[in-house]
C-alpha cells in the first residue's frame, strides 16, 4: 500500500490487494484478495471491491457500492452509491446510484 492512500477506520485490505498512491479508502470498506486500487481512485464508506477487481486511476465508488469478482472500473468512471456492477464486468461511463449494471461493457440490467 502506497503511504500517501488513505484508509479509513475499520476498513480491510486484504492479502494481495494492491492501493496506490494517493487512492482513498473510506471507512469500512473491504478491498478484498488481489483487488486493485489505482492512484486518485476513491472509494466510499461501507463499498465493497471484491477479489481481483481494478478501480482504475480517478475513478469513484459511492457509498455502500459493489464490485463484483474480477471486474474492471475504467478510469475517472464513478459506480454510484449502492450500485452494483456484476463480475467481470467493465464500467466504461457512469453506473448511476442503485443501478446493477452487467457486461462488457456494463450496461444496466
Amino acid at each position: 500500500m502506497a503511504r500517501s492512500a488513505g484508509l479509513g477506520e475499520g476498513c480491510q485490505v486484504l492479502t494481495r490487494a494492491v492501493v496506490h498512491p494517493r487512492a482513498v479508502i473510506g471507512e469500512n470498506a473491504v478491498i478484498n484478495t488481489g483487488a486493485i486500487v489505482e492512484h486518485d481512485a476513491v472509494v466510499g464508506a461501507h463499498a465493497f471491491v471484491s477479489p481481483g477487481a481494478v478501480v482504475c486511476g480517478g475513478a469513484r465508488l459511492g457509498e455502500g457500492s459493489f464490485i463484483g469478482a474480477g471486474a474492471v472500473v475504467l478510469p475517472g468512471v464513478s459506480v454510484g452509491a449502492g450500485a452494483r456492477l456484476g463480475a467481470g464486468a467493465v464500467a466504461t461511463r457512469d453506473v448511476p446510484p442503485g443501478a446493477t449494471a452487467v457486461g462488457v461493457p456494463a450496461k444496466e440490467s
